[in-house]
């Protein structure tokens, strides 16, 4: 998705009902925000209508300016007359009022378009961060254009925020899902990295690494075995590979040792060390890279006392 696209799908999203308060009098903050609900509707007349109530009671009012000059770049889909007509408006806003932060934001996006360079991007962006009106929802996808080409550091928090407003590409939603899961599991954070596997695979049902990196991560990070079998088994339900099957060999193995350093009933001692076997005869298949994994060291010393060669499977090459 480019990002005039996302700022398309984004504003269009976002149209929510905001009251005007006293009809025959509303502020001319009401008035701006109003209009501003009403270009993310496409409702551009509205808006114009709006934005020029506020102007004739304070030509100054920067917010107004700015919806004046969303409208006409939604007008003009972004033709460069349109873009030159709103950064005229924009630079009218910016000398009337140097403390309203979209004015900046805006105006850099369209000078990017332009391609002048008369002001400096990270400058402006820099002097948006310090005035007000910097987290009006409608700005994030200008904003993640700006950090995607000047500022990477700050490019996964406005990809949050897209996702969080619903309003991300798929495969920029699962990408944020996917590596909040990860970092998730890696804290030991079980619920939100569960809310996130719950997230990815509501985007992708069919994808069978879903649950499987989600047993192996259950077990390392966790060392909860039967979350990891079942895990497994959910993947391996969807796509038989090798990964899956190394991780339920890992969980079946797993869920014996922990029977046995938990003092357990032997005859159910048995019973998971006799279904261990019957899925990987001599623990060959368990990964050996989960079991170099510290936490893990209790289950890699009960499968060396079985005096097994174990191999690891030479597709997999990481954990």
């Amino acid at each position: 998705m480019t990002s005039r696209t996302r700022i398309a799908a984004f504003a269009a999203a976002a149209f929510l009902s905001l009251p005007l308060g006293a009809a025959d009098d509303p502020s001319l903050e009401q008035l701006a925000a109003r209009a501003s609900e009403l270009v993310a509707a496409n409702k551009l007349d509205e808006a114009e209508k709006l934005a020029d109530q506020a102007l004739e009671k304070n030509a100054e009012f920067a917010p107004a300016l700015v919806q004046k000059a969303r409208v006409e770049l939604a007008r003009g889909n972004e033709s460069r007359e349109s873009l030159t007509k709103a950064n005229l408006m924009l630079w009218r806003a910016v000398e009337k009022d140097p403390t309203y932060a979209p004015t900046y934001i805006l105006m850099v996006h369209i000078q990017e378009k332009l391609g002048t360079r008369t002001i400096d991007p990270r400058q402006w962006f820099y002097r948006a961060s310090k005035q007000r009106g910097n987290d009006e929802p409608w700005l994030v996808p200008y904003q993640l254009e700006y950090a995607e080409k000047y500022d990477p550091s700050q490019v996964d928090k406005y990809r949050d925020l897209l996702v969080k407003a619903g309003r991300a590409d798929p495969k920029m939603e699962f990408d944020q899902h996917h590596k909040r899961f990860e970092e998730y599991l890696v804290h030991g954070e079980r619920e939100k990295a569960h809310a996130e596997y719950v997230a990815m695979f509501r985007l992708q049902p069919d994808n069978a690494f879903i649950p499987g990196d989600y047993s192996r991560g259950l077990m390392m990070f966790l060392q909860d075995f039967d979350a990891g079998e079942r895990y497994a088994r959910e993947a391996l339900a969807i796509k038989d590979y090798p990964h899956a099957r190394q991780s339920l060999s890992l969980a079946l193995y797993g869920k014996w040792v922990t029977a046995m350093r938990e003092g357990r009933d032997p005859a159910q001692v048995r019973s998971l060390r006799a279904a261990a076997e019957k899925n990987d005869p001599g623990a060959r298949n368990v990964p050996e890279c989960a079991l170099n994994f510290p936490p893990m060291k209790f289950v890699a010393d009960a499968l060396d006392g079985l005096g097994n060669a174990r191999r690891r499977d030479p597709t997999q090459h990481d954990c």
